[in-house]
């Protein structure tokens, strides 16, 4: 993986933007402005950051010493595997856990950065169109591309597909070139001049490129500009009252074709959720089996009990100062309150022949999503999301959440799909690699029909983007020594509600280290 390659960065560059974008751990790799040919690792290590010389003698890398790498990026990955450990000068432990990605050298949507050649083929064989391309990092070369398509030609390789062609694009001086006289300023006029005129390979076959092969990967801090793309591919569809089937619509009708192929990277502390349907009166009992069985503190509801004189979901809490047996279990009220868009609950759960043995459930309902389609706007939503999170930080070994609606697909799946994308964000930083399409894919291999509309689909990349841009401003208003500013619903624009909100915040991700600190210390 080579997202970690800034070309143009300094030194002081590297260190900037690492303290104020990146987290422990946070790496990126560039060349070394003292010795030419050489390169420098700068990881983020606490609130420091430090650099680490890498030597290239042109036949192998390595640290001045020890082992030896045929590439960069089998330097990189050899460490980042914990295979080898980095030690700073005074014995510190050096972690490369995320890469601080660089910026995409475009926008456009058939680049998919960090693919090998391999997986590359593997894409483009299932596509199975001739003259289906797409444009990758170059894995052995940081800083150069390789544009990958699929030709005419049948090949002995691949079990009788077809030939995939894999054409290098240099960057040199800042130019873009296939080789021969031809520079393009862009990577993107690049594609548009060959994609006209074509590729003459060495052999003197030529390679057309006719569809591209879209990526839904993005880096996280770049979604605002992949959430237009989407939103002006769509308007032009749309011209002359067509019903479209360009930008979300495309993406969200791909996933709806095909099986979960892809999987994500599933790091071992990552976040658990039950998703379920809401409770018919024949199921109260089993749920409530299931908050014991499972250990959860924190439920969190989708919709209104009644919509539209529908039932989504009987009531299986206790009635106000009261309490409820539901089988071997009783559960009984604490407190209620209502908060923008939404009410909260707090229960008490116990066995009824332990009556010593008493946990709290916090139940939040969140009631501002409309009868049909998705709120207006995603603030309430995220706002809702950070106290349901903050909540959930504060228990100690406390079990899963559960999230449910009515069906316990479409809204649940939804609400799912954000939180784990804004618990990678939060985990791993701004300059994260994100793909909503293939996060849906995982979470439908897990239950079938997450995310049921493309209106949801949409409301998704929404949701992330303005978490993103709040994330943006709130840093720059920490590095400014500033109150916290985030934009969205009503809740943050007081000025003291935005510290509160920054405060909470600041404690989730203290008690989100603290409760992962805890279950390493006991799996040891």
């Amino acid at each position: 993986m080579v997202v970690w390659f800034h070309r143009d960065i300094s030194g002081l560059d590297a260190e900037s933007v690492l303290k104020s974008r990146g987290v422990h751990g946070s790496f990126l790799a560039r060349p070394s402005r003292k010795n030419q040919g050489d390169f420098s690792l700068s990881v983020r290590v606490g609130e420091l950051v430090t650099h680490i010389r890498i030597q290239n003698t042109g036949d192998f890398y390595d640290l001045y010493g020890g082992e030896k790498f045929a590439t960069l990026s089998e330097l990189v990955e050899h460490y980042t595997a914990e295979n080898g450990i980095l030690q700073d000068k005074d014995g510190t432990i050096i972690e490369l856990k995320y890469p601080f990605n660089c910026s995409d050298p475009t926008t456009e949507r058939w680049y998919h950065g960090h693919l090998s050649g391999p997986n590359a083929e593997k894409l483009l064989w299932e596509r199975d169109e001739p003259g289906t391309f797409l444009v990758r990092e170059s894995l052995s070369k940081p800083g150069d591309f390789v544009l990958s398509v699929l030709t005419e030609e049948k090949s002995k390789a691949s079990c009788g597909g077809r030939r995939v062609s894999h054409i290098k694009i240099m960057c040199q001086n800042d130019w873009y070139t296939v080789g021969g006289t031809e520079m393009f300023d862009t990577l993107a006029d690049l594609m548009e001049h060959y994609k006209r005129k074509g590729i003459e390979e060495m052999s003197g076959t030529w390679v057309h490129l006719k569809q591209p092969y879209f990526s839904t990967r993005v880096n996280a801090a770049d979604i605002d500009s992949r959430v237009r793309l989407l939103d002006q591919m769509a308007e032009r569809e749309n011209e002359g009252d067509k019903k479209s089937k360009a930008g979300f619509w495309e993406e969200f009708d791909a996933l709806q074709k095909q099986e979960t192929k892809n999987k994500l990277q599933e790091p071992s502390d990552q976040k658990v959720y039950i998703a379920c349907q809401g409770c018919l009166a024949t199921t109260v009992n089993d749920f409530w089996q299931m908050v014991w069985q499972e250990r959860t503190r924190v439920i969190v509801m989708t919709t209104r009990e009644v919509e539209k004189g529908r039932n989504k979901c009987v009531p299986y809490w206790p009635e106000m100062q009261g309490s409820k047996e539901v089988g071997p279990y009783v559960v009984t009220w604490v407190s209620e309150r209502d908060a923008t868009d939404y009410k909260i609950r707090v229960m008490e759960i116990s066995p009824l022949d332990q009556s010593d043995s008493v946990r709290t459930i916090w139940h939040y309902q969140y009631l501002s999503w409309p009868d049909h389609g998705v709120p207006e706007e995603p603030g309430g939503v995220l706002s809702f999301l950070t106290q349901v999170n903050t909540k959930q930080a504060e228990f100690a070994n406390a079990g899963p959440m559960i999230i449910h609606c009515s069906a316990g697909i479409g809204r649940t799946g939804t609400i799912v799909v954000i939180d784990m994308i804004i618990e990678t964000i939060d985990t791993k930083g701004l300059d994260c690699d994100i793909d909503i399409q293939k996060s849906i894919q995982m979470v439908r291999d897990q239950r079938s029909g997450m995310v049921q509309t493309e209106a949801q689909y949409k409301f998704i990349y929404l949701a992330v983007s303005e978490y993103i841009e709040a994330s943006k401003t709130y840093n720059k208003v920490r590095e400014r020594g500033g109150g916290v500013a985030i934009e969205g619903r009503e809740e943050y624009g007081d000025g003291r509600e935005r510290e509160r909100l920054g405060r909470e915040r600041r404690k989730r991700e203290r008690l989100r280290r603290e409760r992962r600190k805890r279950e390493r210390d006991h799996s040891l």
